[in-house]
């Protein structure tokens, strides 16, 4: 009775190790006072007991354990092994639970490009919850490093229970195994679920790879779908998130020396008043390259950590084909503007072409008037709310500057069509 007082994964820390599953189970069956609870503890109890067998990453003459009593015995396996020995524990307490064998995208850096291969984690029917429910004890489990082939144990709860809507970043679901007698079975192509459409396998490859941060914190990427980038004219990119009220973001990007500075960077970063984050972005060159994001939250200050990152199927970005026809990319903006708190919704591009039109949005504190200057023309920029400033303006001349009670804001380059 001492057990089941305890919270699932701290009342398996109170009994050892054993190999006979008939003792196993009593004391997973003890941990929990329903399927929910008794699966945690199952999950928690692989976790922290089997390690990630290594030599099958880099012998590939060894075949590893995987059936649930040789894990037993020898107390290590890899993914299909953690996924059988949980499902097979949970059956043997009476939960309907089916292993799925799939892909999935591990964790990576510049130096070592993004692994992609075969996996197994679990799905399981919880009466008490109403729904299937989701888990990976082998990522739970810790990780694999990539320069020493080491496994590392780190004991992690964010893949018990993990949503459709999180998992679907970095596990494809292909087949289940098992259960074919069952009247409970789980629709796959639910948990193939992106934004809303069921998406195919080369677009779950493609997909960006976020971090564990990114995905508590209940963020969601909106665009781009891919993380590989075509260029376009300017060699732009827009990456746009939509996650909790209230941070403000760092954008870093490395290039192909990881010293490489990012010459050009324009953040949109939308504060209370929103819950949509768009960042955008132009690189200096061709090449590979890893974005990195990192967030701060503004009512706990002190919080600054690695927030996300994005790759592709086999390395990161991978952009190719960027031209600046006309010098650089962004709008040359002059220091007062910072000087004076001002903020750019738009446009950020560099040029026009002659003859555009276009609208300026612009904020700038304690300003009693704003206009652009283009082709010796003074085109008027109007206050819209408080101290921000709305207005057309068309590209004549040779360039387009916006001031701001008598001072040089910003600047555009016109370029002959």
């Amino acid at each position: 009775m001492f057990l089941i007082a305890l919270s699932p994964v701290k009342c398996v820390t109170y009994f050892p190790y054993t190999r006979n599953f008939n003792i196993l189970i009593k004391k997973l069956d003890r941990c929990g006072k329903d399927d929910y609870e008794k699966a945690l503890a199952t999950y928690t109890w692989i976790a922290r007991n089997i390690r990630y067998d290594t030599r099958y990453l880099w012998d590939p003459s060894y075949l590893p354990v995987v059936s649930p009593d040789e894990v037993l015995k020898k107390r290590k396996t890899v993914c299909e092994g953690y996924a059988r020995l949980m499902t097979y524990l949970l059956r043997r307490m009476g939960i309907v639970a089916y292993t799925i064998a799939g892909v999935a995208k591990n964790h990576s850096d510049l130096k070592h490009p993004i692994d992609i291969g075969g996996h197994a984690w679990v799905i399981f029917y919880s009466r008490i919850k109403g729904k299937w429910v989701l888990a990976d004890p082998t990522w739970g489990a810790g990780y694999v490093s990539e320069n020493e082939k080491r496994f590392h144990p780190r004991f992690d709860l964010f893949y018990y229970d993990i949503s459709p809507e999180a998992i679907i970043y970095t596990h494809y679901a292909e087949g289940i195994r098992g259960g074919n007698g069952d009247s409970l079975m789980p629709n796959l192509g639910t948990y193939r679920m992106w934004r809303g459409k069921e998406i195919t396998k080369e677009q779950f490859l493609a997909m960006p790879r976020p971090s564990e941060e990114f995905l508590e914190r209940g963020f969601i990427f909106l665009g781009p779908d891919s993380s590989v980038l075509s260029s376009n004219f300017f060699g732009r990119y827009d990456l746009e998130m939509r996650g909790p009220k209230g941070y403000v973001f760092y954008v870093k990007v490395l290039g192909k020396q990881r010293r490489q500075p990012l010459y050009y960077l324009w953040m949109d970063t939308l504060f209370s008043d929103t819950i949509t984050y768009r960042i955008h972005i132009l690189w200096p060159d061709t090449g590979l390259y890893v974005i990195e994001v990192w967030m701060r939250n503004l009512k706990t200050n002190n919080e600054k950590i690695a927030f996300t990152k994005h790759f592709n199927s086999l390395a990161h970005y991978w952009i190719q084909g960027i031209e600046y026809p006309y010098g650089e990319g962004f709008v040359k903006v002059y220091d007062r503007f910072y000087r004076m708190g001002a903020y750019l919704y738009g446009p950020i591009n560099g040029y026009f072409l002659r003859g555009d039109t276009s609208t300026l949005l612009i904020k700038v504190p304690g300003a009693r008037r704003v206009w652009v200057v283009s082709g010796g023309k003074r085109f008027p920029i109007e206050r819209e709310k408080g101290d921000v400033f709305k207005g057309v303006f068309k590209a004549l001349g040779k360039s387009i500057t916006v001031w701001a009670d008598g001072k040089l804001l910003l600047k555009y380059t016109v370029v002959e069509r």
